[in-house]
């Protein structure tokens, strides 16, 4: 995953990327960089290894997270907004995720994280989605419920199918950043 969040302007001010493993975080006004280890990250911050280690790609494209994936319970959602569906990711360190499906639209509407403990770890809603090539995508969504608290809201622009090489995700470090490494 790459992310970059920029100014009104443009600007970057901030960039995340890390291949699953491994982070990089540049900070363009502190002019620094820190790369570490995600499972350290998590555990610095007492954070669950489900949240920074898990299928975000996934999650926040709104698919069903493993083809390993086996469905336990099915629900009607008591609003009538769909069907909650438990899954379970034998493969996985995510252990179960509840899934709002509407069956009319093909589209996931809510989805809720839980760790090994049974203990809900983050809710996404998908609130927008945009169809490119006959294939749903959301452009909008919000995660709450966060080990660190608040919550955060996403919104996509320019969103295209494309294949992905490993060089789309590489870091360039800025010459003279302070660069610190954490375990």
């Amino acid at each position: 995953l790459k992310f970059i969040v920029s100014n009104p302007l443009g600007q970057p001010l901030r960039f995340i990327g890390t291949n699953g493993n491994i982070y990089h975080a540049i900070d363009t006004v502190e002019r620094s960089i820190v790369s570490g280890s995600l499972r350290s990250w998590a555990i610095r911050y007492g954070l669950p290894l489900n949240l920074v280690k898990g299928a975000w790609l996934d999650w926040l494209g709104g698919r069903l997270s493993a083809a390993s994936a086996q469905f336990g319970d099915i629900r009607l959602d008591s609003e009538n907004r769909g069907v909650w569906l438990s899954v379970h990711h034998a493969d996985s360190d995510a252990v179960e995720e509840r899934i709002l499906f509407d069956w009319e639209s093909g589209r996931i509407i809510e989805r809720i994280l839980f760790d090994g403990r049974e203990q809900s770890f983050a809710t996404i809603e998908y609130q927008e989605w945009q169809e490119i090539d006959q294939c749903l995508y959301p452009v909008s969504l919000s995660i709450a419920g966060l080990p660190l608290g608040g919550q955060v809201g996403l919104r996509f622009s320019d969103i295209r199918q494309n294949e992905f090489v490993p060089a789309d995700f590489n870091v360039d470090f800025p010459q003279g950043y302070q660069r610190t490494w954490l375990p």
